[in-house]
């Protein structure tokens, strides 16, 4: 992301909605009508552009946590398995058209992420990308 919209969102007085754009945080009613109001176009559509180039990719990303997180918490006994162990599942995400537009290049790049979230400890789900966005980890 570009330092200039983190600069435009302070100049406005928007910082804190640019923060929680930035965060992936759900923006409030409140946040809207400021943003309506401030009269800063620039300032909320490069904001809008963030979401907007962010959500296929999150909404992956939010599934595969969602199927982490539910595998994570159930206990398998049926299997021969001890109560106290759990199964865990680590997976890479990457997404048509931020990260890659070539079905090779795109399972290249979720492969990458997949064994950078086995690197960094298992059991997470490692959206590819820019700064390797964000981790998620119990």
């Amino acid at each position: 992301m570009s330092p200039a919209v983190a600069e435009l969102a302070h100049a406005a007085g928007l910082a804190d909605i640019h923060d929680k754009v930035m965060e992936g945080r759900r923006l409030d009613r409140d946040d809207g009508e400021r943003l309506f109001r401030s009269g800063e176009l620039m300032t909320v559509g490069a904001l809008a552009n963030v979401v907007r180039e962010r959500k296929n990719g999150d909404n992956a990303y939010f599934v595969a946590e969602r199927v982490r997180r539910t595998l994570g918490g159930t206990r398998y006994t049926g299997l021969g398995l001890p109560p106290e162990v759990n199964v865990t599942i680590s997976v890479g995400v990457a997404t048509c058209p931020r990260d890659a537009t070539v079905l090779d290049e795109l399972m290249e790049l979720a492969d990458k992420a997949l064994y950078r979230a086995k690197a960094d400890g298992r059991d997470m789900v490692v959206l590819w990308g820019a700064e390797e966005r964000q981790r998620v980890r119990n």
